[in-house]
């Protein structure tokens, strides 16, 4: 287990990561600049893929150009607490206190990957299995609690397939809760509640993609003891509204790799011209989408034989325009150009003689 020693707990933490896997590394106070200086920003705490791209659109990559940027800057353009932390950080000042770990306050499991059910039934046995390691998980713990969450994640309408195999899709996210006389923590106690909501909530089981149970209220906890029961879990609960799919609307993940693609791109063609034409050329054999698009012949012969009507999107068309542009097919559309740009393709785990129900689920 690596251990990292610093003056505060930023310095520490890039100590421990510099001594992964196995090792010890200590920054001293002197030693910070040193440091910090090649550090690419998003190493500091709190810069994601967002805050990155909006210090690269100042001109910042690293940390060393943080320090010749003013904090009066950094506060203007991104915010008064965010640009304030940054250039602390940037210069190695951390005053976050290092407290002990709070106390746990709930319970749970959650399994979002995998999960297809066919009937009722199997949304049920799922749901027995997920009470058992919730369960197991609360004697681990010591403890037991008195409100239990339902978390089930639904297919939006007109959603296409997820591009990860067995992945949860573009799903509306749900919960419905209860709140019990006393205190439960065995499966058999966790299950019933737990089997009222799902059948309250009415979904049907072919659409769920997630399903997730978390135990809150526990033990030792003043407001635990002081909160009052909802009653038993209702037999119905009123629906909730169900989300259309909008392939319009890309999510943020995808367009943070798309940023990433085109950034890539233009960094080839910047210094090889031969290897940026050769990239622009995979992407456009990608971009036929020969599962959608018609061959050129037959394209060109659809468009002399309709050259005198009147140029009207048909339906089939926009729907193929839609999937074209769903995060599924982009998502595939990027995967695919990444293996072609490889110098070797990797070879891939092939599906076979999976049943055509499958449900295969990880507890973490």
């Amino acid at each position: 287990m690596p251990a990292g020693i610093g003056p505060n707990m930023l310095l520490a933490r890039l100590a421990t990561k510099s001594a992964k896997p196995n090792g010890q590394a200590m920054i001293r106070p002197n030693q910070a600049r040193q440091v910090l200086g090649d550090l690419a920003v998003d190493a500091l705490p709190g810069v994601g893929w967002s805050l990155k791209a909006k210090l690269a659109e100042l001109g910042i990559t690293q940390c060393r150009q943080v320090w010749s940027s003013s904090k009066e800057l950094l506060m203007r353009k991104l915010g008064g607490q965010t640009g304030a932390a940054l250039w602390q950080h940037a210069h190695g000042i951390d005053d976050r206190p290092v407290e002990p770990p709070k106390a746990r306050r709930s319970v749970g499991a959650d399994i979002n990957w995998g999960v297809r059910f066919s009937s009722d039934a199997d949304a049920d046995t799922f749901l027995k299995e997920l009470c058992a390691e919730v369960a197991s998980r609360l004697a681990a713990a010591a403890t037991r609690g008195r409100c239990i969450t339902l978390k089930l994640k639904r297919r939006q309408a007109h959603a296409p397939e997820p591009a990860k195999f067995l992945g949860h899709g573009v799903c509306d996210n749900l919960s419905r809760s209860v709140t019990l006389g006393g205190f439960v923590g065995s499966a058999g106690e966790l299950y019933g509640p737990a089997a009222l909501l799902l059948r309250g909530m009415g979904l049907p089981a072919d659409e769920i993609r997630g399903m997730g149970i978390t135990v809150s209220k526990l033990e030792g906890e003043a407001a635990s003891r002081t909160a009052k029961p909802s009653g038993p879990a209702p037999a119905k609960v009123a629906p909730a509204k169900h989300g259309v799919y909008d392939p319009a609307r890309q999510p943020a993940w995808l367009m943070a790799l798309m940023q990433q693609a085109d950034k890539q791109q233009q960094q080839g063609l910047s210094k090889d011209g031969t290897q940026g034409t050769s990239i622009v050329q995979q992407q456009q054999q990608v971009r036929k989408r020969p599962w959608i698009d018609p061959p050129d012949n037959a394209a060109a012969g659809t468009a002399a034989s309709s050259a005198g009507t009147a140029e009207q999107p048909s339906s089939s068309k926009r729907q193929r325009q839609a999937a074209a542009s769903s995060p599924a097919a982009v998502g595939g559309q990027m995967m695919l150009a990444a293996m072609l740009a490889s110098p070797a393709p990797q070879q891939q785990q092939q599906q076979q003689g999976l049943p055509t129900d499958v449900r295969q689920h990880s507890l973490r």
